[in-house]
């Protein structure tokens, strides 16, 4: 009788040191991701099932490369966020998920992105202006008979949001300055404190 106890007991603890999420998710992709960088968000796209323990997970991060991976990413500087596209492929073990491949399929600079929304959002300023006679806008958002604005609002890429502030606190997102009384009257910039890669000023772009 002890023994059967023992062999229920034993195999109680297999099995819940096999539990656990039965597909991969967002925190194992992160986990994965963070031997060679620093992670700041993960979305998986899709996860398709290879065989009963492994799984193909099709993901976008952001992600900043670490100084002990820069020589396997080249064209990566160390501590530049890039936003990219990648594919990779996981088995469950006993302890949990084990990473056999990853294939980054897409990285794009965030501060390029960022400016590339940048650009866009100064547009929709430039053309609600024309059709205002000057005048800027008091806010970023559309009014109900008035859509000047992309629908959601382009993120600013490096911390990933598209929040816009009125009063600049350097916490992400967008800064629009709609104080009359400022030279940067009408200007919407990055809302972050720091400096770039290159050494310039996230406000000053």
């Amino acid at each position: 009788m002890k023994n059967v106890i023992a062999l229920v007991f034993v195999c109680l603890l297999l099995v819940s040191g096999c539990s656990g999420p039965k597909v991969p998710d967002s925190k194992n992709i992160e986990g994965l991701l963070s031997e060679d960088f620093e992670v700041s968000s993960v979305k998986i796209a899709k996860v398709a099932a290879k065989s009963a323990d492994s799984y193909e997970a099709e993901y976008t991060a952001r992600l900043v490369v670490k100084k002990s991976s820069s020589a396997k990413f080249k064209n990566w500087p160390a501590g530049e966020t890039v936003v990219a596209s990648g594919k990779m492929l996981l088995t469950r073990t006993g302890k949990g998920w084990e990473k056999k491949s990853n294939k980054i399929i897409e990285a794009k600079p965030a501060l390029m992105l960022t400016l590339e929304n940048l650009r866009v959002l100064r547009g929709s300023i430039g053309l609600y202006m024309v059709e205002h006679n000057g005048v800027m806008p008091g806010k970023i958002a559309n009014e109900p008979k008035e859509i000047y604005f992309p629908d959601p609002l382009p993120a600013e890429e490096i911390t990933g949001t598209n929040r816009v502030v009125y009063s600049f606190d350097g916490a992400g997102g967008w800064y629009y300055c709609n104080d009359s009384k400022s030279k940067d009257y009408g200007n919407i910039r990055i809302n972050i404190n720091g400096i770039d890669g290159k050494g310039k000023n996230y406000r000053s772009y």
